[in-house]
């Protein structure tokens, strides 16, 4: 037995994901469609199965803090600061 529930339908919690099993190319090409240019989703597909992400916020404040520095700094500074970011976050244990 298949159902079908329209995508504005699922809420996707930010920090949450779901993931879609056996999704041939036409439908992950249709749902990319459905959802639109402008989402807040994060989308990957990958051998059948299509993940749907929503990004914490800081995620996505750290991604845009680093693209910008990214046109200014050495690649070495980013990398640098990016290490000790996730120092600060994870702790020493990396």
């Amino acid at each position: 037995m298949s159902i079908t529930i329209p995508l504005d339908r699922i809420e996707i919690l930010l920090g949450q994901s779901l993931c879609l099993h056996q999704i041939d190319w036409q439908k992950f090409e249709a749902i990319l469609t459905e959802l639109g240019e402008k989402r807040r989703s994060r989308i990957a597909f990958y051998d059948g199965t299509l993940e749907i992400r929503r990004p914490l916020p800081e995620h996505e404040r750290m991604k845009s803090l680093y693209l910008d520095k990214g046109k200014t700094m050495p690649m070495s500074a980013i990398r640098r600061e990016f290490h000790q970011f996730l120092n600060a976050q994870l702790g020493e244990n990396l």
